[in-house]
């Protein structure tokens, strides 16, 4: 799992991004641009940690892919597939990694009467 807080990383995207996910987010400006960079950075980390290789394993080395859901081909830091998943959070950008595709994912905040459901 990674986090970062929801804001703009500047440079980010011509250090750790892979040419193939440059050339997606090009066609993105503004704060768009700014979000998307934010959340493939946030699941390249929680990829690596998934891996146990952490950052010594060069994020520009491998691309995530979202077309229908977030996910890593197996290749440069794994034998099979990594599915990275988005959960919701207001102000920040959290992504869980795991092997098998998750079942959807509810989250509660601590102390909200609407968990009383």
């Amino acid at each position: 799992m990674d986090a970062e807080p929801d804001r703009q990383v500047e440079g980010i995207d011509a250090v750790a991004l892979h040419r193939a996910e440059r050339a997606v987010l090009a066609s993105l400006e503004g704060v768009a641009r700014a979000a998307a960079i934010l959340q493939v950075w946030v699941a390249k980390e929680a990829a690596l940690k998934l891996t146990g290789t952490g950052l010594r394993t060069a994020p520009e080395t491998f691309v995530v892919r979202h077309p229908d859901g977030w996910y890593v081909e197996p290749g440069v830091i794994a034998t099979r597939r990594i599915y990275v998943h988005r959960i919701p959070a207001e102000g920040s950008v959290i992504m869980l990694a795991g092997y098998q595709p998750a079942p959807r994912l509810v989250v509660r905040r601590r102390n909200d009467p609407a968990n009383l459901e």
